[in-house]
């Protein structure tokens, strides 16, 4: 399943109108060290947007900071037009904005099923069908600790689904999965989108599975976006190339 690609837009990108999640301005410094530098962004309701760039670009910076793992030094995160900059990220679950990780952490001890209701809180659909949905349904009284790794990132998925996000950040899923294991991944996550109305943000590497999840993508690099708009527009981009290939 391909997602059609959006239009260039400046690479400055300023939040979208009518966005369901707005990232205006932000800045996030440690230290001397400028991880965020003014970063805006925008994604409507159903919209699937790739966040790209090389390591250390910031990307997962984003992502920690619109979940409330970190607050802003400056600027502000805005879910349907409220600031919710620096909420706790219990409390941002509870407003609809939930993640995965990039090294996922599940209660070894625990079954899949266990591991879902811990995390349950207002979410729509079943342990039994989210389960189901990510793939784990045969799976579901399994040890979490005797998961594969795949898995493992499938369960995280799960787990972060069953709180029932209107906004879902997906950082790296992907990362060590097979070809074939991406593009059932890739169908999950449409799926949420056509189904459910989902909106994401999916911090990826991978060109091939953004170009079948991603509507559009934004290009970080030092800490600040570079370009926004379709993949195939950043994949010919001057700035965007320079930045992954030099020269």
């Amino acid at each position: 399943m391909f997602a059609e690609s959006a239009s260039a837009a400046p690479s400055n990108e300023a939040p979208r109108a009518n966005a369901l999640l707005e990232v205006e301005g932000v800045t996030k410094l440690f230290g001397p060290l400028r991880a965020l530098d003014d970063v805006s962004l925008g994604v409507k309701q159903g919209e699937v947007l790739g966040l790209v760039g090389p390591n250390g670009s910031g990307k997962t910076t984003v992502i920690n900071v619109i979940s409330g793992l970190l607050a802003p030094t400056s600027g502000r995160v805005l879910l349907d037009g409220h600031d919710v900059s620096g909420k706790a990220p219990f409390r941002l679950a509870r407003r609809g904005i939930n993640r995965t990780f990039q090294i996922p952490k599940p209660f070894p001890a625990l079954t899949a099923r266990e591991n879902l209701e811990v995390a349950h809180h207002g979410g729509t659909l079943s342990d039994g069908e989210i389960l189901e949905l990510v793939g784990l349904g045969g799976r579901a009284e399994r040890l979490a600790g005797e998961l594969t790794a795949s898995d493992q990132k499938r369960l995280d998925l799960a787990r972060a689904l069953v709180t029932g996000p209107r906004v879902l950040l997906v950082d790296e899923l992907g990362a060590g999965l097979s070809k074939t294991e991406l593009d059932e991944l890739a169908v999950i996550l449409r799926r949420l989108v056509a189904e459910l109305g989902m909106t994401m943000v999916v911090v990826e590497h991978l060109m091939g599975f953004l170009e079948q999840v991603a509507d559009r993508v934004t290009v970080l690099n030092a800490g600040a976006v570079i370009f926004s708009g379709g993949l195939s527009e950043a994949l010919a981009d001057p700035a965007v190339i320079k930045v992954f290939i030099g020269g």
